[in-house]
C-alpha cells in the first residue's frame, strides 16, 4: 500500500484534485489540445468523485461516446430542420442525463449530457460551415485525458470506496434540465458569443450539483460560490497569468489553488456548496493555452458566460421546484374532497 493510501481523507482528497487538474493541463500544454476548460472542467469534476474502477472509466468513455454519437445522429438527420433538431437536443440530454445518474452517478450524467450538447452548440454556431466529424473527434480525443488522469491521481492517493447510490431523478427534475439547457441554447444563438460550448456545459455543471444536494440553503451557497469563484478567477488570472507569464508557475499555482479549494471543502463541511462554487467557477475561466490572453477582456467574457450560465440553472431548477410545490399544493384539497 503506497504512502498516499493512508494519508486523513481531507488530505487524499486535495492531492487528488490537485494533481488531477494540473496533470491535465500539463498535458493539454504538451500537445495543444483545443477546448481546454472543458478537460479542466472534467478533470475537476472528476476528482471529486470516489475512486474509481476500471469499469466505471469504461462507463465515463461509454457516456461520452454516445452523447457526441448521438448529437452526430441528430445533426446530419435534421441538418436542415433546427426547429426539430434543437428540442430533440434538450429532450435527449435531460433524459440522458437522468438515465445515466441513476445507473453509473453524477460524473456519467454529465459527461453525457455535456458533450451532447457541446458539440450541438459548436456545429450550429458556425452554421453547419465546419466538418463536425471532425469536430467529434476532436470533442472526443480531449476527453481521455482528463479521465485518464483522473483516475490516475486518485490511484496514487484514495483508498477504492463503494460509490454512493444515486437516487432517479423524478419528472420535475428532467423538466428543469431540459429548460436550462434550451434556454442556453437560445442564448447562444441570440447573443452570437464565441463561448458557445461553455454556455452548455456549465448549466450542465451546475445541475450535476444541484441534483446531487436539494436543498434550499444549497442554492443560495451555490450562488455565492459562483461569486467568490469570480473574484478568485480574476485574482488568479492578473496574479498568476498576467504577473507571472509562466508555464511552470501557474501549473504549481493551479494545482495549488484546486487542491487547497478541495480540502476547504472537505474542513469547512457547512460551506462546501460554496467552496464547490468556487472551484466549478474556477474550472471554466482559469487557463493560458496555448498561450496568455491578450487582453482581459477575453478572460472577463469567461467569466460572465459562466456566470450567466450557472445563475440561468439555478433560476430554472428554482422555478421548477416551487412549481411543483405549488401544484401540489392545489392538488392535495381536491384530493381530500374526493376521499369523503
Amino acid at each position: 500500500m503506497s504512502d498516499t493510501a493512508t494519508l486523513p481523507p481531507r488530505a487524499s482528497s486535495a492531492l487528488c484534485a490537485a494533481l488531477s487538474t494540473a496533470g491535465t493541463v500539463l498535458v493539454l500544454e504538451c500537445f495543444r489540445i483545443p477546448n481546454c476548460y472543458m478537460s479542466l472542467s472534467l478533470a475537476a469534476t472528476f476528482s471529486l468523485l470516489p475512486k474509481p474502477s476500471v469499469h466505471y472509466i469504461m462507463t465515463l468513455f461509454g457516456a461520452l461516446s454516445l452523447g457526441i454519437l448521438t448529437s452526430m445522429i441528430i445533426l446530419i438527420a435534421f441538418f436542415q430542420a433546427p426547429w426539430i433538431s434543437f428540442p430533440l437536443a434538450g429532450g435527449i440530454a435531460a433524459v440522458g442525463y437522468a438515465f445515466f445518474l441513476k445507473h453509473s452517478g453524477p460524473g456519467s450524467a454529465y459527461a453525457f449530457g455535456a458533450y451532447l450538447l457541446a458539440l450541438y452548440a459548436t456545429i450550429t454556431h458556425s452554421l453547419y460551415a465546419t466538418d463536425f466529424v471532425i469536430q467529434a473527434l476532436k470533442l472526443w480525443v480531449q476527453t481521455i485525458v482528463p479521465i485518464t488522469m483522473t483516475y490516475l491521481a486518485a490511484v496514487l492517493t484514495k483508498k477504492r470506496e463503494e460509490p454512493p447510490a444515486f437516487k432517479k431523478i423524478n419528472l420535475a427534475g428532467i423538466i428543469s434540465i431540459g429548460i436550462t439547457v434550451s434556454i442556453a441554447l437560445i442564448l447562444e444563438m441570440a447573443i452570437h458569443t464565441d463561448q458557445e460550448t461553455r454556455l452548455v456545459m456549465a448549466s450542465i455543471s451546475t445541475i450535476t450539483f444541484l441534483e446531487t444536494g436539494k436543498s434550499v440553503p444549497l442554492y443560495l451557497q451555490q450562488m455565492i460560490g459562483y461569486l467568490l469563484g469570480a473574484a478568485v478567477a480574476t485574482a488568479f488570472l492578473v496574479g498568476v497569468v498576467a504577473f507571472a507569464n509562466d508555464i511552470t508557475i501557474y501549473l504549481l499555482a493551479l494545482g495549488g489553488l484546486f487542491g487547497l479549494l478541495e480540502w476547504l471543502a472537505g474542513h469547512f463541511s457547512n460551506h462546501t456548496a460554496i467552496i464547490r462554487g468556487i472551484i466549478s467557477m474556477c474550472s471554466f475561466s482559469i487557463f493560458m493555452i496555448p498561450t496568455p490572453d491578450a487582453n482581459f477582456h477575453v478572460a472577463y467574457g469567461r467569466i460572465t458566460v459562466s456566470l450567466l450560465s450557472f445563475f440561468l440553472a439555478l433560476i430554472v431548477y428554482l422555478v421548477v421546484q416551487e412549481f411543483v410545490k405549488l401544484t401540489e399544493y392545489l392538488m392535495l384539497p381536491r384530493v381530500k374532497a374526493e376521499e369523503f
